[in-house]
């Protein structure tokens, strides 16, 4: 029996600074703090990102992409000053993996992703998918 099919699922945690008072409802937001030079507030969140792939996608070293970077790459589009709600970030972050994907591995057929963002306290959870 042949493969037909792999899924990769990678998590982590991540914390940054938002701003404005539309921030994933799980704070109260209307009072900014100040982080660093400027007014606002610090979330702490969980992230994954589950991509399915046909299995004619690997590369020469048997693999669909570099998983280990994607911590790298929640961390760079997540950390920076955000103004967007988790719907917006799960969505940013969706767009990157599936561009960084296709420059490192163009051979890689993606079928579905979806990217799961759940802010501290973790009682919600936000999915973008992409298909």
């Amino acid at each position: 029996m042949k493969a037909r099919q792999f899924t990769i699922t990678r998590r982590g945690d991540l914390t940054f600074t938002v701003h404005g008072a539309t921030h994933c409802g799980s704070q109260d937001f209307t009072r900014p703090v100040k982080v660093g030079d400027r007014e606002g507030h610090v979330l702490s969140a969980r992230w994954t990102i589950e991509a399915t792939a046909s299995a004619d996608s690997l590369d020469g070293r048997g693999f669909l992409f570099d998983q280990a970077a994607l911590d790298h790459l929640v961390h760079r589009v997540a950390t920076r000053d955000s103004f967007d709600s988790c719907e917006l970030l799960a969505a940013a972050l969706a767009g990157s993996f599936c561009r960084a994907v296709a420059k490192e591995n163009g051979a890689c057929v993606l079928g579905t992703v979806r990217v799961t963002i759940s802010p501290s306290p973790y009682l919600s959870d936000i999915t973008c998918t992409f298909e």
